[in-house]
């Protein structure tokens, strides 16, 4: 054990003085006068046979009154026990002094046993009590020890008998009083026997224990000499017996001048047979032979019966001894493997919670079952120890001491060990191993936590002299640590200043700010202008000795905070007019369902499509830019203007009457009619427009479709009109009636074609796929794809003309891949099939040989291999899939058939699917394309960043495509514009999403979309739609 170790389970001794109580002057001259009479008067008056009575007489009067001031002016414990001595010690001096009188001739010698033998057998019990409740018996009480005692108390009494008592009761005449004095006597003689020797073994350095336990022996050996003395008349030894007697109580009232202790807790080592333990034993059942071997060797056995009794009993004890030893191996045993289990835990432990849990199982399993017990590791010097049942134990080891030589303010740790005391004295040489291991362990962790913690503050240090983040430390609302970083944050030194003049609120007001922030948007300012975005954390590490403050981070968001911004706008406006687009329209037209004061306006500009197809796309979207201009210069700052599809607008007017509705309407109107001079032409911007107002209890589809059934009330009225929706109004369809009975007719008579867009790898040149678009094949006007698909719709076969469209390019795949029936000219990109020349002067297209090669286009290099879709396992082809084909509930099924009808490949099929097409049912739609996915069949994402296509439906597995609108291409030049655009083709790479770009019209797209990392485009500058025909000579 360690020096300091305070182990209270062994040595709990509480010293009771109670001089202060008795008065310290008057108890030291009590003290003294009573060891003058001891010492001095008491012998030398027992000498004289006159003045021997006197002598006994005060011996014994002296030595009760230092019981007695003891009991009264004592503490109260063992008050009791001191009680039972005292009387004890009365009655022997009672009987002292009769024996006293005999021996000087003035009373008759009495025999024994006899009537004068009643005060020495009174103060049997009384001492024997008084014996055991001073020694504190019953902390030392086990079966163990009363076996050994009783042993010893059993051939003590064997002897008694046979030289004392037997001899004294001869005579056949005794009285049964005589027996029954002498059986007392015997009985009483071997229980004060006992508790003596129990008062030894108990007395663990207490003098007053001692003291008592050696008066007890003057006793009984007195008494024993005075009653063989009167067996055989031989009263010349009773003066030295009387001494004897004398010094017996004598030694009582000399116990007093001892202070008190508890009795310590005795282990149960005593289960174990130590050698003298084997000595006692031996002692005890040697008697009754030997004693038996004496008598039969000097002449007959008078005592057969006593030795057998006492032989037998001694033998049943014996056994009994040594099977609390076998099973005291057994348990010290297990106790051994418990602990050495318990080593080897701690010696591998990692941490403070696998020492304590590895203890406390220790503890546990070498306890008795039941006990309570507990294991706590603290820091600091020991505290308390002074109840019983308590280990208190410094865990101190060479490494501690190398480690608290290191750092002299680490408090060492002190282990605090609970269990019931007789138990945890029993295991404790077992808990004191544990323990030192215990320590060396925890010194261990410590010194690899110090050298840990060395390397990753070098670490740190690296990290933070090269992160883009600002690290504050500040102390005193003070700045007194900052990064690197910082002063390209802040534009200048910031040490000293306050954190709270530093850093601001987005609104831009001052704060206190708290010690825990987790990531509060802030702003900050720099010098000449200008400021940034960050996220603020804090952490109070005032009370951590190596930061001693409160630690900031600074994380730059500027830069995202702008990204998003942009992506958020782009998500829910129109990238060409900056109006809302369809999307945010009927949302805030859906959150303000159920109010009155409402209305909603649908604009579409007249003749639209003849501007477009006649002056082309780059003066038709300059049109709309104005259009959408007019409409909002006459709305109010509340209103909502948006752009819902190619050349149709609507106005969401808000906390408006029906006067005030018409007034704004009236004023669009008159604003759209008057013509814009665009590219140097004139041209017309009229419109016609629809006014609905908002009823009571009208939802947005109501309210929407109230608006369009006014507009095509306008329209049919003639162009550059406006009409206001009133209850009753038909609904006319979208589609003119000549248009719809033309695309009636055509499904029925099969005057439908499908013509193909190439879709180019910008890598090689090559085609690596077609967009199937149907046209008309009757002698109407042209109709563009999405003219026929309304039309289809209109008349309720939308989903006719989707199947139609799909089996239609199913069995033209073949021939699109150079399998099937064609002229075989091998005419590159935009070259015809029969004579080789280029489409018109189509740009970026040239003539091919009819060997096969082709010419390609000077966006590719005809050389590369191509990738992804043109990996050589043939061309796709993608068509478009209607709303109603998607509602139906077997459009999968529709597929697949169509699929192996053609015997076509499924991974060569591309499904085109716009946000508008899905409805409002989306699983049904998404888990039908899941299947078609899982069979091989690929997704494309139409019109992508228009605000038809979300960023949620990004996160759908049956995407493998998304076609970027031609919008994004338009305005390519700008910053803004192509960091929005890399950051779209970024996302779609990490989600390993091909990515094909639409409308590209010019050569620098082509290379804006390759320097992006986009790999396929289509537009005019490819070529257009062709026929099948045509179609499959390209390369």
């Amino acid at each position: 054990m360690p020096d300091g170790a305070d182990l209270t389970v062994v040595a709990a001794h509480k010293a009771d003085n109670y001089g202060q109580r008795a008065g310290v002057p008057l108890l030291t001259l009590t003290r003294v006068a009573y060891l003058v009479v001891i010492i001095v008067l008491a012998p030398v008056l027992y000498l004289f046979s006159a003045t021997r009575v006197a002598a006994v007489l005060i011996a014994g009067v002296f030595s009760v009154g230092m019981i007695i001031l003891r009991i009264t002016h004592g503490p109260a414990r063992n008050r009791t026990g001191w009680i039972l001595i005292a009387v004890a010690a009365a009655l022997m001096t009672v009987g002292d002094a009769i024996f006293a009188v005999a021996t000087t001739g003035v009373i008759e010698a009495a025999e024994f046993p006899g009537r004068t033998d009643l005060f020495f057998l009174l103060a049997y019990f009384p001492l024997a009590v008084g014996v055991l409740r001073l020694a504190g018996w019953r902390a030392y009480r086990s079966l163990p020890t009363i076996i050994d005692i009783s042993l010893l108390s059993l051939a003590g009494s064997l002897l008694i008998w046979i030289t004392v008592l037997r001899p004294g009761l001869t005579s056949e005449a005794e009285s049964t009083f005589s027996i029954s004095v002498a059986i007392a006597s015997c009985v009483g003689y071997v229980a004060v026997l006992a508790a003596a020797i129990a008062a030894l073994a108990a007395a663990r350095g207490r003098g007053n224990v001692l003291v008592i336990a050696i008066g007890v022996a003057a006793f009984l050996v007195a008494n024993l000499v005075f009653i063989r003395a009167r067996v055989l008349d031989s009263w010349g030894v009773s003066v030295g017996a009387g001494f004897l007697l004398l010094a017996s109580v004598v030694a009582a009232g000399v116990a007093t001048f001892f202070p008190e202790r508890e009795p310590p807790v005795a282990r149960r080592s005593s289960r174990v047979l130590r050698p003298a333990t084997l000595f006692t034993i031996a002692v005890g059942l040697l008697v009754a032979p030997t004693v038996l071997l004496v008598e039969a060797t000097t002449g007959a056995v008078n005592t057969a019966t006593a030795i057998g009794v006492i032989a037998a009993v001694e033998a049943v004890l014996v056994l009994a001894r040594l099977g609390v030893s076998v099973a005291e191996s057994r348990r010290r045993a297990a106790r051994n493997a418990i602990a050495r289990i318990g080593l080897r835990r701690l010696a591998l432990a990692a941490n403070e919670e696998e020492i304590l849990a590895a203890l406390r199982d220790a503890l546990h399993g070498m306890l008795p079952p039941g006990a309570r017990s507990g294991v706590r590791l603290a820091r600091g010097d020991p505290v308390g120890g002074t109840t019983p049942g308590e280990l208190v134990y410094p865990l101190d080891s060479r490494l501690t001491d190398v480690v608290a030589d290191e750092r002299d303010d680490a408090p060492r740790r002190t282990a605090y060990v609970t269990a019931p005391p007789r138990d945890l004295a029993e295991v404790h040489p077992s808990v004191v191993s544990l323990l030192d291991q215990a320590g060396v362990a925890l010194a261990r962790i410590d010194l690899a936590g110090r050298l840990n913690d060395q390397d990753r503050e070098r670490f740190f240090q690296r990290i933070v002299s090269s992160s883009e983040e600002v690290i504050l430390i500040s102390r005193e609302d003070r700045i007194e640590y900052v990064s690197p970083s910082a002063d390209r944050m802040f534009g200048r030194d910031v040490h000293g200043d306050r954190f709270d003049d530093l850093v601001r609120t987005p609104a831009g007001d001052r704060r206190t700010w708290s010690d825990a922030e987790n990531g509060r948007e802030a702003s900050i300012s720099r010098p000449g202008g200008g400021g940034a975005t960050v996220l603020v954390y804090r952490r109070d590490l005032r009370d951590d000795p190596t930061i001693r403050g409160v630690i900031t981070t600074l994380h730059d968001v500027t830069a995202e905070r702008e990204l998003r911004r942009d992506l958020e706008h782009r998500a829910t406006h129109d990238p060409l007019t900056g109006l809302a687009n369809a999307a945010l329209f009927r949302g805030s037209v859906r959150e303000g369902q159920g109010e009155p004061d409402r209305a909603v306006l649908v604009v579409d500009v007249d003749d639209f499509k003849i501007v477009n197809d006649t002056f082309g796309h780059h003066v038709g979207d300059e049109l709309l830019a104005i259009v959408a201009a007019r409409i909002t210069a006459g709305i109010r700052n509340v209103d909502l203007a948006a752009r819902i599809g190619g050349d149709e607008f609507a106005v969401l007017l808000r906390a408006v009457d029906e006067r005030t509705a018409t007034e704004i309407t009236r004023r669009i109107s008159e604003a759209l009619g008057q013509p814009a001079s665009v590219a140097e032409t004139l041209v017309n911007t009229r419109s016609s427009i629809g006014l609905a107002l908002a009823s009571v209890g009208d939802d947005d589809h109501t309210l929407l479709r109230n608006a369009d059934t006014a507009l095509y009330v306008a329209k049919a009225a003639g162009k550059g009109r406006w009409r206001q929706y009133t209850a009753g109004m038909p609904a006319p369809s979208r589609q003119r009636p000549e248009v719809r009975n033309r695309m009636a007719a055509a499904l029925s008579a099969g005057e439908l074609t499908l013509h193909y867009a190439p879709i180019v790898d910008l890598a090689s040149g090559h085609v690596v796929g077609f967009e199937g678009l149907p046209r008309m094949a009757d002698d109407g006007g042209p109709m563009s794809s999405a003219e026929i698909a309304k039309a289809a719709d209109a008349i309720g076969r939308a989903a006719e003309l989707g199947d139609w469209v799909l089996e239609r390019a199913l069995h033209d795949l073949p021939r699109l891949n150079g399998s099937g029936s064609g002229s075989g000219s091998g005419s590159g990109v935009g070259s015809s099939s029969s004579s080789g020349s280029g489409f018109g002067s189509d740009p970026g297209f040239g003539s091919a040989s009819g060997s096969g090669a082709s010419s390609g286009f000077s966006c590719g290099s005809s050389s590369g291999s191509g990738s992804g879709f043109g990996n050589g396992d043939g061309r796709f082809v993608g068509v478009d899939v209607f709303s109603r084909q998607l509602r139906q509930p077997d459009f999968a099924d529709r597929v697949r058939r169509a699929i192996e009808a053609a015997d076509a490949d499924p991974r060569r099929l591309v499904l085109e699917i716009a946000e508008a097409e899905l409805g409002e049912d989306t699983d049904r739609a998404w888990n039908q394309l899941d299947e078609l996915s899982a069979a091989g069949v690929r997704v494309a994402l139409d019109g992508y960043g228009t605000g038809t296509a979300s960023l949620s439906h990004l996160r759908q597995p049956a995407i493998d495509v998304i076609k970027l609108d031609a919008s994004f291409l338009a305005d390519a030049g700008s910053p803004r514009s192509r960091q929005l655009l890399a950051a779209i083709t970024d996302l779609a790479g990490t989600l390993r999403l091909e990515q094909v770009a639409q409308g590209v019209h010019d050569e620098a797209g082509c290379t804006t979309l390759r320097d992006l990392g986009c790999a396929y485009a289509q537009g005019p500058l490819f070529g257009p739609a062709v026929p099948v025909d045509v179609a499959e000579t390209w390369r």
